[in-house]
């Protein structure tokens, strides 16, 4: 399930917002090696700027959580049930 706004501000900037949850119980798609499904809910929150077409340079910070410790963390051999992080590209667009 995914839920998803844009807000343009203007002609050249536009506000993300992006709520999510995925369930995976049979580990097909994401496989953890845990006995427990996969199950996580995640957001971001973004600003997208269009300063010259074709270009447009997205930049958003996500959130995720799971129900079991999944997400590697910054020291080698750790996981955790949350991880966020920040997002910055530059895409071309047709």
């Amino acid at each position: 399930m995914t839920n998803f706004a844009k807000y343009h501000a203007t002609s050249t900037l536009a506000f993300v917002g992006r709520f999510e949850h995925y369930e995976d119980p049979s580990q097909v798609i994401v496989v953890t090696g845990l006995p427990a499904s996969f199950d996580a809910t995640g957001g971001l929150l973004g600003v997208d700027v269009s300063f010259r077409a074709p270009f447009l340079w997205p930049t958003e910070v996500r959130g995720l959580r799971s129900s079991d410790a999944v997400w590697p963390l910054h020291e080698s051999g750790t996981v955790g049930r949350n991880d966020v992080f920040f997002v910055t590209s530059l895409a071309l667009t047709f």
